[in-house]
């Protein structure tokens, strides 16, 4: 299942057309690791706090693995001197980390393992990853995730193993990702005149979304001038045009945005019209 869910991600990056990302894993084992974990950590950090920032020294006291997590260059240089590794997993652990290492490889997945992967927040169990694009700088990270087995039973539900990612949508935006058509489609715009045409347009774009036409609407209730002026931007190959004619009509005045044609065509023959 981690496997699956790591691949899920690049997939959809992918899908996202973002690339040149480097996906960063580690583990931190079961509560008694991470425990381990946590003594080592200030034993080996005890030491060296007046290298760090201050919310780095607070960090200490409070929850040492965030200071893994920080960004500050300067604790960034101290903590590249640390040589973790991965001797506080216990046997079973580690076997799980394992068989998620076989498993990426088995799949010709790109990863680094990462030992100062820890991410700050106290439920993770087991596996951690982190997906990170040098375009955006020191907050590289577009999105991360892992188990969190225990958690669900923590909040009071029953014993279940869990694991899970998000995204930062900024991020994804900022690393490039395709803002474009999806590929072999054409965009069909839905340009909407008064209250009840918009309802009706979103009932529509629901519609055509379902049968696989990919399609977008205005929703800010612009001028007709300034709707079709939005389908230009987005190279909209069809627009869909609904007002009150049309809609006491049962039809949509439908226009070619290449050769400038329109023509009205009725609601119920819409969807095989486009298709």
């Amino acid at each position: 299942m981690d496997v699956e869910v790591i691949s899920l991600t690049d997939r959809l990056l992918k899908e996202l057309g973002i690339y040149k990302y480097q996906i960063c894993l580690n583990s931190l084992g079961c509560p008694k690791d991470k425990t381990r974990l946590s003594q080592e950590l200030r034993k080996r950090l005890k030491g060296q706090l007046a290298k760090f920032c201050p919310d780095c020294q607070n960090r200490f006291k409070r929850n040492i693995f965030r200071i893994l997590d920080c960004k500050n260059s300067v604790c960034q240089k101290a903590l590249s001197q640390l040589d973790l590794k991965q001797d506080y997993l216990c046997s079973d652990c580690q076997a799980h980390f394992q068989k998620v290492i076989n498993g990426l490889k088995s799949i010709n997945l790109s990863f680094q393992l990462s030992p100062l992967l820890v991410r700050g927040l106290d439920y993770y169990t087991r596996t951690v990853f982190e997906i990170k694009h040098s375009q955006l700088g020191a907050q590289d990270a577009l999105g991360a995730g892992g188990r969190y087995d225990n958690l669900v039973e923590q909040l009071g539900g029953t014993a279940c193993g869990a694991i899970g990612f998000a995204f930062g949508i900024e991020r994804i935006l900022l690393a490039g990702g395709s803002r474009s058509k999806p590929k072999d489609k054409d965009l069909v715009f839905i340009v909407t005149l008064g209250e009840p045409a918009e309802q009706a347009a979103a009932r529509l774009l629901h519609n055509l979304r379902a049968h696989n036409i990919f399609a977008d609407m205005d929703y800010t209730a612009r001028s007709l001038k300034a709707q079709m002026r939005q389908a230009n931007d987005l190279a909209a190959r069809f627009c869909i045009i609904i007002g009150d004619n049309e809609l006491a009509k049962g039809t949509v005045s439908l226009k070619d945005m290449v050769s400038g044609s329109q023509r009205e065509v009725k609601q119920a023959d819409l969807i095989k019209e486009l298709s």
